[in-house]
């Protein structure tokens, strides 16, 4: 007896869709559960009975909440770079392609005053 091959019917493609997404979600629910349980920095003491008790420490610094100026720096400096590459080779920009760059602190374009 010959089998033929069928083609999935329309039902069949957006169920599979579905399914394969949701895998993709937990599984990236549930690395970033692990990777963030393994960052966590906290310290931890023993005793009978109870196998850690764990106490979060408070962070050293505080991470920024919007660009500082020296972010904005390394952006204008790294476009710079960028439309000098484009203008010597006379190739136009790709998206998503990261050529060498090495930022120079001393170059200031941008002031904390301009924000």
């Amino acid at each position: 007896m010959e089998r033929s091959k069928q083609t999935p019917t329309s039902y069949e493609l957006p169920i599979k869709l579905a399914i394969f997404c949701a895998l993709v979600a937990a599984a990236v629910v549930a690395a970033g559960m692990t990777v963030s349980a393994q960052t966590a920095s906290s310290t931890s003491t023993s005793s009978a009975g109870v196998l850690s008790n764990t106490t979060p420490t408070a962070s050293a610094t505080k991470k920024p909440t919007s660009a500082t100026p020296d972010m904005v720096n390394e952006a204008i400096q790294r476009s710079q770079a960028r439309a000098a590459r484009e203008q010597q080779t006379g190739r136009p920009q790709q998206w998503g392609s990261e050529e060498p760059f090495v930022y120079n602190p001393a170059q200031k374009n941008f002031t904390a005053a301009q924000q």
